[in-house]
């Protein structure tokens, strides 16, 4: 049976941005807007907008290597699956692009989102000591080649 929700491109900031607001509450304040160069994509159920993506190239190798950045699913519609898919999602828009590397990071406490990448084929990693912990030491950091 195939899937209710789809995986779609979005311009849409202000509904990304709304979607932000009620998944991450006071956590909302890391969004990134379309200025540094994020690509987003919406999931919906039917016209119902559930979750959001985005990826973007990275600060410190733009040309070889994407950031995964911020993705959050309603908790309505969390334990789908829609996650792993919207890292499948991203990590195919880099390759379409020639991009050799995908990094992302989640926090040590989400334990959900850590074993999602790892499943996606995304290996422990640090940042590189001209970056060094971009997003602090209390998360874990992830590679994966693409």
């Amino acid at each position: 049976m195939a899937s209710p929700y789809r995986i779609v491109p979005s311009k849409n900031v202000a509904l990304i941005r709304s979607l932000e607001d009620r998944i991450f509450g006071s956590d909302a304040s890391y969004f990134e807007g379309p200025e540094r160069g994020n690509f987003y994509w919406l999931v919906k159920r039917g016209a119902v907008p559930v979750g959001y993506c985005s990826v973007r190239p990275s600060v410190f190798d733009p040309t070889h290597t994407v950031f995964l950045s911020r993705s959050g699913v309603l908790h309505a519609a969390r334990g789908k699956g829609l996650q792993r898919r919207m890292i499948r999602v991203r990590v195919a828009w880099a390759r379409a692009r020639r991009y050799k590397f995908a990094v992302t990071y989640c926090s040590t406490s989400n334990i959900w989102s850590a074993r999602n990448l790892f499943t996606e084929g995304f290996q422990p990693w640090w940042p590189p000591d001209e970056v060094g912990p971009w997003a602090g030491e209390d998360v874990m950091y992830f590679r994966k080649m693409l």
